[in-house]
């Protein structure tokens, strides 16, 4: 069995999710690169790329967002006509800056394993909404993706995790007290002032510790980007010397 598929087969324990999680699961449908677990979460586009991996475990980094989007948006990348070799199947937001993202930091999207903090996509709430996962009540929910997010890690064992947004940082607090300071904050200057973009050794398996960046979402980094600030640099190049940092051994 390759890592993806023993993914998958722990996702599809669960048949369906309960209609309070305000999640759909998704298990892998869509084809050619796309965030797990709504694809494979590798950089596998045979017009891009010559990576076909089925490994997680070669993956040095691991790209980790909030949650897949909308179900409409599911249904549009599961067309298999996207793969056609005159569409660019980079043209969300997302997708076309985290890759110019990882091309100025020298990073290999090959080297990379794609995924969600928050497993599934959301059945009600707009793709810029609040994450269903967070709102009050779902934290079975919360539970439940945290202990898949371990399941991961223990395929995969990064050497660092490239954290996409103030949610998904959220997300990880409750997993060590060295995160605990991104479980609630207003901006991401806050976190620049107090020098904790970078939580380095963080220990989430008995035999495993990462280190962790924590970047702007990068479907809305062109607004808010000018702000961040870390060593003397600021803007895109803050987060660039944060990123060169997080991947030093």
């Amino acid at each position: 069995m390759t890592d993806t598929e023993k993914l998958f087969c722990e996702i599809n324990k669960l048949k369906e999710y309960p209609p309070e999680w305000k999640m759909k699961k998704v298990c892998g449908e869509i084809k050619g690169f796309s965030f797990f677990p709504g694809g494979k979460g590798t950089f596998f586009n045979s017009y891009e790329s010559s990576d076909k991996s089925e490994k997680i475990s070669d993956k040095d980094y691991m790209i980790l967002g909030n949650d897949w989007s909308t179900l409409k948006n599911y249904i549009i990348d599961i067309d298999p006509n996207r793969l056609e070799p005159d569409k660019n199947i980079h043209t969300d937001k997302t997708g076309i800056n985290i890759m110019e993202l990882l091309k100025q930091a020298d990073i290999k999207p090959e080297k990379c394993f794609f995924t969600n903090a928050i497993l599934g996509v959301r059945t009600k709430a707009g793709s810029t909404d609040k994450p269903p996962a967070f709102e009050k009540g779902n934290e079975e929910f919360l539970s439940y993706c945290r202990e898949f997010f371990k399941f991961q890690l223990s395929i995969q064992r990064p050497k660092a995790i490239f954290v996409l947004g103030k949610y998904p940082a959220k997300f990880l607090a409750p997993l060590n007290k060295k995160l605990n300071v991104w479980k609630n904050f207003p901006n991401f200057k806050t976190i620049d002032d107090k020098g904790k973009q970078i939580i380095k050794n963080v220990q989430i398996l008995p035999d495993l510790s990462v280190n962790f960046v924590l970047l702007m979402h990068p479907s809305c980094r062109k607004y808010n980007l000018d702000k961040r600030e870390y060593k003397g640099k600021t803007g895109n190049n803050a987060q660039i010397k944060m990123i060169k940092e997080v991947m030093k051994k």
